[in-house]
Order: C-alpha cells, then structure tokens, then sequence
C-alpha cells in the first residue's frame, strides 16, 4: 500500500473552512500543555460554542446529579482529553454542514467514524503501544477526507455511497483510481488548519502506518487496525472483513481471539460516546456482528479494556 502524498503546490478549491474561533480552539486543546483557563474564556465567548459545550457535560454520559451552568466548570469536568475529541467532533459537524453530500449518507460518516475512535482507544488500551485518547481523536477525523472529496467533486458521492460495504482497502484504491484518497486530501486540509501533527500524520498514513515518521507509526498502526475491525459491521463479504481485521490487530501485537473481546467491549461505549459527541447512529449498522468466519480463536491471556 502506498501513501502517495498530494503535491504541496496542489491546491484543494472550495473545501469548507471553520470558524477562526472553533479552529483556534482545537489547536489550543491541543497543545503539549493546554492552558483550560484560557480555552474556558475563549469558548465563552462564543454563544453557540457555549451552549454545544453544557448540552455535552450535561448529557447522559456523564450522569450528573445537577447541572453544570457555567463553561469553565465544564471545561474542568470534561478534562483536556474528552474535551479535544469534544471540540473536534463539532469541527467536523460544521465542516460537514458545509459539505454537499448527495446521495452519500452522513449518518453512515458519524456510525463508522465513532466506531473507528472507539475501537482505536480499545486496541491502544489493549496492546499498550500508543496513548488512547490520542487513537480515538485519530479515529474520529481519518476518513474526513471522504466527505472533503465529495464536496470537491459532487458527482461521486454515489460511488462513495457505492463503496461503503467495501473493504477499507479497496475503497482507498479506488478513490486512487480517480484522483488522492480520503488519507492525503484530509492531512491536507488538517495541515493547512494547523491542526496538530500528532494528529495529522497518522490520518495521513493511516492507510500505510510502515511509511509513518517513526514517532508516529505506533498510532498510526492503531488507526490501520481499527479502520479493518470497523469493516466488521460494514461490509458484506464477513470472511474477507474477519480476515483482515486479524491481520490488522497483529500488526499491534493482537491474535485473532481477541476479536470477540474487542467487539464486546465497544458496544456500551458506542452508544455514551454517540450521546456526547451528539452522534445519530445509523441503525442498521448498530448491531453486533458475528464472528462466526473467523479462524482458531482459542483462549488466551485476557486482553486489557476500558471500563
């Protein structure tokens, strides 16, 4: 697999821009060392921003006794990590608010997005190689480019769409058959938001984490793997998805048996993870899948997960 990078001088037309306010906020929860008293007042000043941020901590996932009435106790509540993964989801919100989807369905985006952050913060807890909450921000913005390359040209969205129950390689080959893949048009757009390489350079190779500078290959070896085990609930051919979710999760020290583990431990967290983030699921992928193709899954040392 290559991960044929677009040329620095190629423009990307007519791609949806946030606004300053929110972009600023996600490089400054970003940071080595971020100021929350400072990212507090900055979200404060904006009404809306506001108003996302006290709906999120007074959902469901957190189970407070009484609300939370002011921005700088949420941030406080919330922390840097869920607040960066908080903040990014709502970029993306607005970004896709701009987008001209046709026939591609955006809850589709959202169900397999989510999905991907959850599964990557389980394999990174898993196998102990990368930082989880780092894996599930990469998770949630790697296939950003789909809808960005939709946006640019229109008339694909129904190949897109076409292309959903598809291995995730072979979808990325064929968007390369037309033009850069989901990859390398959304680290572009990532780059010129200045969003932080930590982020932005496992999108990009996350299709081909050996070709990772190697102070990213471990996360973006964790986005790879958890790209195949999301194809579990996507695509149709079950052995083929199975197969390759195998291999993938061996690429992070994984076997096979652990697939079960993995699959069982994301199905709570899917549906808290989708009220915060203030996902809509796309029910008819919602269901567990079976795992009935896959090959000599036998006991073994019980993996790590979250609770």
């Amino acid at each position: 697999m290559h991960a044929e990078q677009l040329d620095p001088a190629q423009s990307l037309p007519r791609l949806p821009s946030p606004q300053k306010l929110l972009a600023e906020s996600v490089r400054l929860i970003s940071s080595r060392d971020p100021d929350l008293r400072l990212i507090a007042r900055t979200l404060g000043s904006d009404p809306v921003l506001s108003m996302l941020l006290l709906k999120a901590v007074n959902s469901g996932y957190f189970s407070l006794r009484s609300p939370v009435q002011n921005v700088g106790r949420a941030v406080a509540l919330l922390g840097a990590n869920t607040l960066r993964s908080l903040l990014i989801c709502v970029l993306l919100r607005e970004v896709v608010a701009g987008c001209e989807l046709g026939r591609y369905p955006i809850e589709h985006f959202w169900e397999s997005s989510a999905r991907r952050a959850v599964l990557a913060r389980h394999l990174a807890i898993a196998s102990g190689t990368a930082a989880p909450e780092d894996c599930f921000t990469v998770g949630l913005c790697q296939d950003l480019g789909v809808l960005l390359s939709i946006t640019e040209t229109p008339r694909e969205s129904c190949l897109h769409a076409a292309a959903m129950l598809l291995p995730c390689s072979e979808r990325l080959r064929r968007e390369q058959q037309r033009g850069p893949g989901h990859d390398q048009v959304a680290a572009r757009w990532m780059e010129d938001w200045q969003c932080p390489a930590g982020i932005t350079v496992p999108v990009r190779f996350h299709h081909a984490p050996e070709l990772a500078p190697a102070a990213h290959v471990d996360v973006a070896t964790i986005a790879h793997a958890a790209d195949a085990m999301a194809d579990l609930w996507f695509v149709k051919d079950r052995n083929t998805a199975v197969s390759h979710a195998e291999q993938a999760i061996g690429m992070v020290g994984l076997s096979s048996w652990h697939l079960d583990q993995l699959v069982d431990a994301i199905e709570g967290e899917m549906q808290r993870t989708s009220t915060l983030l203030g996902i809509t699921r796309a029910h008819s992928f919602s269901r567990k899948p079976r795992l009935t193709g896959s090959r000599n899954r036998q006991s073994g040392t019980r993996m790590r997960v979250s609770s």
